[in-house]
């Protein structure tokens, strides 16, 4: 377990500097932060996000395809700390 919140903390120490890279390019553009920064999903919804592509990446050939709902559920019970961000990124269009 403890090595499970190493992980995670170093997975959310990468999404956060992925965030903060991407909010100051497009300040550097000129965008004013007040329009986009709503926009943008949170720190643990990039690890979410970023686990997921994880999953996707290394399924097999000929290995059933889950859905994104199981995919979410999954990380969900795998990572209890991202739980509520799994879930809010099931609704997220």
């Amino acid at each position: 377990m403890e090595k499970d919140l190493l992980d995670l903390a170093q997975l959310r120490k990468e999404a956060r500097d992925v965030l903060d890279a991407g909010i100051e390019a497009r300040c550097r553009e000129g965008e004013d932060p007040w329009d986009f920064l709503p926009e943008l999903p949170t720190v643990d919804q990039c690890v979410v996000i970023g686990l997921r592509t994880e999953h996707v990446e290394a399924r097999t050939p000929g290995e059933p395809r889950l859905s994104n709902f199981e995919i979410l559920r999954s990380i969900a019970f795998d990572y209890p700390e991202l739980r509520r961000a799994a879930w809010s990124l099931v609704t997220r269009r």
